[in-house]
């Protein structure tokens, strides 16, 4: 089963207008977007985004209300489940406990008339790719969650679909397991050349395995990029705060544009910023407006050096966090304190709580959202 690029069995999709409601709940709201042949999209979101209803609709196993979906050319919006081509990996593996793995592997083969030899023959390569060739014989009680979890990999893969739909498929697992199958998942994929459509909520996953992030919220699309597309560049407050971590202040716009707007915050402070979301209305003189900035983007430095333009505050309390500090200051007009992560070496150290910093940012780091009011 080991291919080139040139070979990838991977096939694009299409998801073009796609709705679907519950009675009166709109679960997915008019998405479209394409999937590249080869290429592994996650869709990221709270729980009630919307991205499971999107990828049952992918499989078969729930019908849009409106809009259509393809495979390639081909248009699958009312094809039955198991007429689709489609491999799909869920959460709980779904294994049958009373067929051996190598059972398990050969039941999709099966269902499509495969002869013996050639059951025997993809059998044995799917186990050689998720490195399980001597489990064949094995019942699926005898294997660990990382072990059963390959082995419904395999299952999918084994028929080499142009599509591989996986539905939190690492979420049974513990944080040191799930982190090393993230990485497995990904170099199969990658060396398979596989279209891959992968729901998560957590978004350190999707940053992790994706070239793509669609990030859903209350059924709509919200943004879809690369993950540090997501991360540099959150269009709104939603993906902003939801991408890693962030912090939020209140202020009111002064001035300027995209290249340098000016940021009024309580206590007389002025910053000034580059990227300014939202309409030429939003952003008038006075305007209430969010700014949003990264802890890593953050520094700190005693009371009266940080310059003009930083913020003053006080030190509530530090964690150490091994490759970083975590220091959490409090600054006037803030309901929460602003998160500043420092190196674990140097800077991070010495700060405690009561102490009078200065937190500076540069202003390529601000992102500056009309606010809600």
């Amino acid at each position: 089963m080991e291919r080139t690029a040139r070979d990838a069995i991977g096939s694009q999709v299409s998801i073009e207008n796609i709705s679907k409601a519950y009675g009166t709940v709109l679960a997915v709201d008019n998405v479209s977007f394409v999937v590249g042949k080869g290429e592994f999209v996650s869709l990221l979101g709270p729980s009630g985004s919307g991205k499971s209803t999107l990828l049952m609709m992918i499989a078969g196993f729930e019908m849009p209300g409106s809009g259509s979906i393809r495979v390639g050319e081909r248009d699958i919006t009312n094809v039955a489940p198991n007429k689709r081509g489609i491999g799909m990996v869920f959460q709980r593996y779904a294994l049958f406990p009373h067929m051996t793995v190598a059972q398990n592997i050969a039941f999709p083969l099966k269902m499509r008339g495969a002869t013996r030899a050639e059951i025997d023959r993809r059998v044995e390569a799917a186990l050689a790719l998720v490195r399980l060739e001597a489990y064949g014989h094995r019942m699926p009680s005898q294997l660990s969650g990382g072990q059963q979890q390959r082995i419904a990999v395999a299952r999918a893969l084994v028929f080499e679909p142009p599509v591989l739909l996986m539905d939190e498929p690492l979420g049974a697992l513990d944080k040191k397991l799930r982190e090393e199958m993230q990485i497995e998942i990904k170099s199969l994929q990658q060396r398979l050349g596989v279209t891959v459509i992968y729901v998560t909520h957590d978004q350190e996953e999707a940053l992790t395995m994706s070239d793509r992030v669609a990030v859903m919220s209350n059924g709509r699309l919200v943004q879809i990029g690369s993950p540090l597309d997501l991360y540099e560049q959150p269009e709104t407050p939603f993906v902003a705060d939801f991408i890693g971590k962030m912090n939020f202040l209140r202020g009111e716009f002064i001035g300027g544009d995209e290249q340098c707007a000016v940021i009024g915050l309580p206590g007389d402070v002025k910053i000034e910023a580059q990227g300014l979301h939202g309409t030429a209305a939003q952003f008038a003189t006075g305007k209430p407006v969010d700014i949003a900035m990264r802890p890593e983007r953050l520094t700190l430095h005693r009371r009266g050096l940080g310059g003009d333009s930083a913020i003053p505050g006080t030190v509530e309390t530090a964690i150490f966090a091994g490759s970083f500090h975590t220091v959490f200051v409090r600054v006037e007009g803030a309901a929460d304190p602003v998160h500043v992560q420092l190196p674990a070496s140097g800077l991070g150290v010495g700060y405690g709580a009561g102490d009078s910093v200065d937190v500076v940012v540069d202003r390529g780091a601000v992102k500056v959202f009309a606010a809600e009011v």
